[in-house]
């Protein structure tokens, strides 16, 4: 056990090489809050256990959204209330925890689907959301994609929103 707590923070962790530019983002712009939305279950903790930031959505993926996506708009107009529940509380947590950043997730295919869905415009539907959304700006992108050689399939890529002033 006493060798768990002299390994450094990193060396347990996969997911800490690949949060190495999350990292130096963070540190380097003051972030102390963040949010994402994004079907990664490891990233985000781990970056807030790394960076002592508040990980300030309440969804750590949104495991629930792919369901839309492939079963097409029936089941969507069937099950339009859990998009606006999910919708609900994203902008409930933008507003009352109001995350320096949020990290928005632009793999390809989402979730092994196979298509590109671009979270915050899925959302927008909701106008709780599309309000709280409305304080935040792109101001960068972080794509591992290139570096790695990873295809756009995987959770490489992210757009980075601040809050606005």
């Amino acid at each position: 056990m006493l060798g768990f707590f002299t390994t450094p923070l990193c060396a347990w962790s996969v997911d800490c090489a690949r949060n190495e530019l999350y990292y130096k983002y963070m540190q380097d712009n003051n972030v102390r809050s963040f949010g994402a939305f994004s079907e990664d279950f490891h990233k985000w903790s781990s970056l807030a256990r790394m960076t002592e930031a508040s990980f300030d959505t309440r969804y750590n993926a949104l495991w629930m959204v792919p369901q839309f996506v492939v079963k097409g708009e029936k089941f969507t107009l069937h099950h339009l209330r859990i998009i606006h529940d999910v919708g609900r509380d994203l902008a409930d947590d933008l507003n009352r925890n109001k995350p320096d950043v949020v990290f928005v997730d632009d793999k390809r295919r989402f979730f092994g689907t196979d298509r590109n869905l671009y979270l915050p415009d899925f959302f927008s539907i909701v106008p709780a959301f599309k309000e709280a959304w409305a304080h935040y700006h792109y101001v960068t992108t972080i794509n591992r994609c290139k570096a790695e050689g990873l295809p756009l399939t995987t959770g490489c890529r992210h757009d980075i929103f601040r809050r606005n002033p």
